[in-house]
Parts: structure tokens; sequence; C-alpha cells
């Protein structure tokens, strides 16, 4: 094995790491979605902050990959690139992810829902299809259409083992389409045409900052300050990791890998296929995560044997997605060749 690729192997066990230890954090946060948004999104503020400071962004931007250093564009300057209506679109989609995202998760969590909101999390390749279709204007393609959604459908019949609806079910329902939609979403946006002039890391420092705003008023209005004198120390360091953990290391470590698994060439091409499928043990991750024999996760994670189940099918929706792109970008290459 190379080192570069040896280095790619770690970049994913990081990411899958850092990602997949979320939920779990979560549950042992146990605090009001509210307040749990702002502390995470504040730590991923003064995360993203520290990390473009120190040029993370700048080394790993895919736009800077094939320049020499001295032709870098610098993240802080590249604030100046934009004008008021493209921050305006950046602020109303970090409103909806991560904020509106962020509130729905960490709600379900709180009410003892945390598998099945990892489930709901994980049906968003139905909505990017659906999201690429109006906004980049691709058409769907048949098969791989009908196999995610087909993986979806039956993944969430699966999660709620054939048992009626009730209260709580409606409401993961209602949850767990916001936490989709909002992911699927905002994936269709960072896939489409109009993120590649965006530069990540301030979208990332963007979103952050609203979100904060936002889960600061939402937190004052239903009176979830008055919980923080309960707070011990393991709540907030957990929520804290997750602010540090999933926009800190966890994006940087993809940014990085997302860099180094561009082009067009045919080994690159093939090591992208790896890349992305490597990507789907995310949510395998998170469920495991959900089972370390800790106490408050044994009584508030809710996994059940019906839940691998599902989580298999979703599975199989993200890699139907991830990978049919994948090839009509490996088909448009040969082509090309030939």
């Amino acid at each position: 094995m190379s080192k570069d690729n040896f280095f790619l192997v770690l970049l994913t066990i990081v990411i899958i790491l850092a990602w997949g230890a979320v939920p779990a954090l979560a549950v042992i946060g146990d605090l009001p979605a509210g307040v749990t948004a702002l502390i995470i999104n504040f730590s991923s503020l003064l995360t993203v902050a520290f990390l473009l400071s120190i040029g993370v962004f700048d080394r790993f931007n895919i736009k800077n990959a094939d320049k020499p250093k001295e032709e870098w564009q610098k993240t802080w300057a590249a604030f100046r690139n934009y004008d008021l209506k493209t921050y305006l679109k950046m602020s109303v989609l970090s409103f909806f992810w991560p904020f509106l995202y962020s509130l729905a998760y960490f709600y379900a969590i709180y009410i003892k829902q945390a598998s099945l909101v990892v489930l709901f999390n994980f049906s968003w390749p139905l909505f990017c299809v659906i999201g690429l279709r109006l906004i980049d204007k691709k058409k769907f393609k048949l098969l791989p259409f009908l196999g995610i959604l087909i993986s979806v459908i039956a993944a969430l019949g699966s999660a709620f083992n054939g048992q009626g609806l009730d209260k709580i079910a409606y409401l993961m329902l209602g949850l767990g389409g916001i936490v989709a939609a909002t992911q699927g979403g905002y994936a269709a946006v960072t896939d489409s045409k109009w993120w590649k002039d965006i530069h990540p890391g301030i979208l990332t420092l963007i979103g952050a900052a609203i979100t904060v705003i936002f889960s600061f008023l939402y937190a004052l209005i239903f009176g979830e300050f008055s919980l923080l004198r309960e707070i011990n120390s393991v709540s907030l360091i957990s929520l804290i990791a997750i602010g540090v953990l999933s926009n800190g290391i966890g994006f940087s470590a993809f940014l990085i890998a997302n860099q180094k698994t561009s082009g067009t060439g045919e080994q690159k091409l093939k090591i992208k296929a790896w890349w992305l499928a490597s990507m789907s043990l995310v949510p395998f991750a998170q469920m495991l995560f959900l089972l370390v024999p800790i106490k408050v996760l044994q009584e508030k994670a809710n996994v059940s044997s019906s839940s691998w189940i599902a989580l298999s099918l979703l599975i199989i929706a993200f890699l139907i997605l991830r990978l049919s792109n994948w090839y009509e970008e490996w088909s448009e290459r040969r082509k090309n060749v030939l």
C-alpha cells in the first residue's frame, strides 16, 4: 500500500470515528435540543475559526489542489469574494442546515429516540436526489432512484418494527422528516453548481454562527437555560466534544480526503469509489457507539434488532446514490478517453 493510500485509510478511520461518536455523546449530554445545539455549535464555531487561522482549509481546499503554495487563496481573503446576496443565501441555507437539522436531531435524542433518528438521518439520499433535480435540473435516473426509494421505505418500515403508530412515532416521523430533508437538501446544494464557488471553510463558519444565534433564541424563548444550573461536567464535555469532533476534526479530515480523491484519472476514480463506499460505515459506527455499555446509553439509545435491518437497507440507499454518481463520472471519462 502506498503512503498516500495509507494516509487516506487513516483519514477514513478518523472520519468514521469522529462522526460515529456524535449520537452517543449527545445521549450522554442529555440536555434539551436548543441548549444542546447552542453548546455544540459554539464549540464548532471556535474550532472552525481556529482551523481557519492555522490554514487547514487553505491547504486542503480542493480549489488549491493543483496550485503552488504561493498561489493558494487564503480563507480570510476569500471572504471578500462574495456579495451580500451570496452571504444571505449562505445564511438561509445555514438556517435549514445545520440549525433546523440540529434542533430536530437533538430533540429526537433528548426524547430517547437516538437509534431511530440515526436511521432517519441516513434516509437523506432520497431527498438529495430530489434536491439535485430541483437545483441543477438533473433528471432522475429511474433504477438508482427506485433503488433508493425502496430502500428508504423498507428501512423505515423495519425501524418501526411493524408496530402501530403512537404519538412518539408520529413525532419521530415529523422530526425524522426534517432531519432527512435538511441533510439531503444540504447535500444537494453542496453537490450542485452553486457550491463550486463557495469556500467550504466560510460556509462552515457561517453555518455554526447562524446556528449559535438561533439556538440561543430558541433556548431563551422556551426557557431551556434554567436547566443549565443542573448541568454536570460530563454533559458539558460530551457536547463540546461533538462540536470539536464533528465540525473540527471530522470535517477537516473529510475535506482532506475529498481533495485526495478528486481528479479524473482512472486510478483516482478507483480510489474515489472505495472512499465513497467506506463512508457508508459512518451510520454503522454511530449505531455501534450507542451500544457501548454505559448506563445512560442502555437506558436511552433504544437499539433493537430491527434497527440493524433498517440500517443495512439505508446503507444500500447510500451506496446506490454515491456509486451511481461515481459511475456517471467514470463513464464520462471513458468517453473522453475513447
